[in-house]
């Protein structure tokens, strides 16, 4: 009965909803745009439209009641805020969908909006350096397989998609997924190994090894921990730089200028600090959601990265270890 439930997640594909289908269309649409020095706020498309017999199957499949009290009422929290979901993205043609899109992943607190703002504050725009070999992600791929297998995580799939991301790992489908068609460094190679393999996958693996698939598949509100833990661990492998914990803060800064603009009103806010590229991606990524990106508001859970890291490095050495136990968040081990 348990299975049956994430089996129904698995099926319903809720990230679909953040997922744009013509997310490369787009992109040249506004940089031909911004090129000529005029302004393009893309629109988007997704896959699937949200109904009440997503809400349906969902409820059909919740039926299961296990005799922990407390992992029950872990898996109610995790089924509500399923159910908000996809009653989020029914009404996303309404329009009042961007203030119901926010509710998800509200605003950051003040207090880590000015701790974004102070790290960018150090210095101006950063550019990338030029000396690192780039390879392209067929290549990438390769190294993520014999990655997999030497860790020996069995059972997954590599595979190459036209994502926003660079790479996302589904724990549901046991896949690790890869941006079609991009050319990676190789330092960004080896931050991705950290943190979609040896934190994503580690902490699925160390999951399958408790008694319920809720520490597999991940416990409500542990995508904070889950972001924040995987940076962390890019922090002590040594392949976290001052750039991408700087971008991190980016991502913190741009839901706080996606309130009150358009995806180019991010873009260009974007741009006081970092490349077009990195400004596109980081604008797009907190617009998603969304159809027409001119409209205010956006899906802010990008803000996790930064925030969650910042929690997870203040925690005791001991806290920290009992966070591998499987995809828990710091709530659920102090």
């Amino acid at each position: 009965m348990e299975n049956n439930y994430w089996n129904c997640l698995k099926e319903l594909d809720l990230f679909a909803d953040v997922t744009p289908t013509n997310i490369g269309e787009e992109k040249e649409k506004f940089f031909s745009a911004v090129n000529k020095g005029d302004i393009y706020n893309p629109i988007f498309t997704y896959k699937y439209e949200r109904t009440l017999f997503d809400v349906e199957k969902l409820v059909d499949a919740f039926r299961y009641t296990p005799q922990n009290e407390n992992i029950s009422q872990k898996y109610h929290s995790h089924f509500q805020r399923e159910k908000q979901w996809i009653t989020t993205f029914m009404q996303r043609n309404e329009g009042n969908f961007p203030q119901l899109l926010v509710k998800l992943y509200p605003l950051p607190s003040k207090e880590y909006q000015l701790l974004a703002h102070q790290l960018l504050s150090d210095n101006g725009i950063t550019e990338a350096s030029d000396n690192d070999e780039l390879i392209s992600a067929d290549e990438a791929l390769i190294i993520f397989e014999k990655t997999l297998k030497d860790a020996g995580y069995s059972g997954w799939q590599v595979g190459l998609k036209p994502i926003g991301a660079k790479a996302m790992v589904s724990s549901l489908r046991k896949e690790l997924t890869i941006r079609e068609g991009h050319s990676f460094k190789m330092s960004e190679i080896e931050r991705l190994k950290v943190h979609e393999i040896h934190t994503h996958i580690r902490r699925y693996e160390n999951g399958t090894k408790q008694p319920y698939a809720l520490f597999r598949y991940g416990f409500p509100d542990y995508l904070e921990t889950e972001e924040g833990l995987a940076i962390y661990n890019e922090e002590i492998n040594k392949v976290l730089t001052a750039l991408d914990l700087k971008k991190y803060a980016l991502r913190v800064m741009a839901c706080v200028w996606a309130d009150n603009g358009s995806l180019y009103d991010v873009y260009a806010k974007l741009r006081e600090f970092t490349t077009e590229n990195d400004s596109w991606e980081i604008a797009m990524r907190v617009k998603r959601g969304l159809i027409d990106t001119s409209v205010k508001g956006g899906f802010y859970k990008d803000q996790l990265y930064f925030i969650g890291y910042q929690k997870v490095r203040q925690l005791s050495p001991e806290i920290r270890e009992k966070l591998w136990i499987g995809k828990v968040g710091i709530a659920d081990v102090e």
